[in-house]
């Protein structure tokens, strides 16, 4: 019998039922992703700019947020630590909005980093996983991992288009990944782990 306030499951489902349940969503989210992937590398100079505009834009909305947010301070320590986040934020807002040049340079670097260490991720994560499919883990962490190296041996020749061409890449990789996870999921249900 459920506590008050608690939802009781639903009696013809069983807890493992869920990655049953949920294979399709991985597919979907797959295709997806693998469709922005595609339009990032045939568009890549504008995928690169777009992203460093709407980092940009968030940036800058993150900071009115944090200007607003300053005011509720307790204290000048507490108000000078809120402005000066708040300022950060402004600062980097208005400069990937203003010079997206330099922006796009900026955000390559952060990106060679993104893709190295999600791709070092990966590869432990593929190893140390006993599900099927984990070879395409493996093989999705080492295609990150050589991108993110790339990315800084073409620099700063390489930014204007980078960041949409391994975006595109990246996202194709992962989509294929997440849709062959999903199928073996679907397929072989009973040899998802199980908790102790």
């Amino acid at each position: 019998m459920a506590q008050p306030g608690m939802v009781s499951p639903q009696p013809h489902m069983h807890v493992y039922d869920v990655p049953r349940i949920k294979w399709s969503w991985l597919i979907a989210l797959g295709a997806v992703m693998l469709v922005l992937g595609a339009l990032a590398i045939i568009f890549p100079v504008v995928t690169s700019v777009s992203i460093d505009l709407f980092l940009g834009i968030l940036l800058l909305v993150g900071g009115a947020g944090r200007v607003v947010h300053m005011f509720s301070s307790r204290g000048l320590g507490d108000f000078l630590l809120r402005l000066f986040m708040a300022l950060v934020f402004l600062i980097a807002g208005v400069f990937l909005v203003a010079r997206p040049a330099a922006g796009t340079l900026t955000l390559t670097l952060m990106l060679g980093i993104f893709f190295v260490v999600q791709g070092a991720a990966n590869v432990v994560g593929s190893i140390v996983a006993n599900v099927r499919g984990r070879g395409w883990m493996l093989f999705n962490g080492l295609v990150s991992f050589v991108l993110g190296v790339l990315i800084w041996t073409g620099l700063p020749s390489s930014a204007a288009w980078a960041i949409g061409l391994l975006v595109g890449i990246y996202l194709i990789f992962d989509g294929w990944a997440l849709m062959v996870l999903a199928w073996e999921m679907h397929s072989h249900p009973e040899e998802l782990p199980r908790p102790m």
